[in-house]
């Protein structure tokens, strides 16, 4: 499916000032629903802005990878940002990447908001349940959901051990008529619900 219509970055609310950075893959990008207003930034931003001023921005691109991502970051114009969120995993599940390589990989992607963007807290989102992707068939679609599970346990002692880190579970199984018509993507309401938990968790961190 194609990218949401809708600029990647904007100003919007009123309040202390807040810069948000959000990066990864297609569901960071929004694919799955026809603008970024319904996407994971439209949605979080939206609720984050009943408090703060909200300087927001989205890199992320189809098909990333941890490993593409930090490449990304390196190759973008250095800013400064208090909080980013971070969704990554399905396509290093999917594309064989090993659990060493995953591990260091998003490592880097930590390392590269600290240091290049000033990032002061990051919000990990977790892997999806691959499980609930009406597109995959089996026996594959539960090889790939044993894949996610254990490169999210991965993630979990990456988050433990950087105290600027927080991780933000998905949901165990997702209603597949929320999904987005291609069956791999989130639907506007698995967005809507995401940006909620996702804005929760960015208040929760900043108190």
């Amino acid at each position: 499916m194609p990218p949401p219509e809708g600029t990647r970055e904007g100003v919007i609310g009123q309040g202390k000032p807040l810069r948000l950075l959000i990066v990864g893959d297609s569901s960071a990008e929004g694919v799955g629903v026809s603008h970024q207003a319904q996407a994971l930034s439209g949605r979080t931003v939206d609720r984050l802005a009943q408090e703060f001023e909200v300087h927001w921005r989205v890199i992320a691109e189809t098909g990333a990878t941890a490993r593409d991502t930090a490449q990304r970051l390196r190759e973008t114009e250095a800013g400064e940002f208090d909080v980013a969120i971070t969704a990554l995993g399905v396509n290093d599940s999917k594309n064989g990447v090993g659990t060493e390589a995953w591990q260091a990989h998003y490592k880097d992607v930590f390392a590269v908001l600290q240091e290049k963007f000033s990032v002061q807290h990051i919000l990990a989102c977790g892997i999806p349940p691959l499980q609930s992707f009406p597109l995959l068939p089996n026996p594959l679609r539960s090889v790939l959901e044993w894949r996610a599970r254990h490169f999210e346990t991965l993630l979990l002692g990456m988050i433990a051990a950087d105290d600027r880190a927080t991780f933000l579970p998905m949901p165990a199984r997702l209603n597949p008529t929320q999904m987005a018509e291609d069956g791999f993507h989130p639907g506007p309401k698995i967005y809507d619900t995401w940006g909620a938990k996702a804005a929760k968790a960015v208040e929760g961190m900043l108190r």
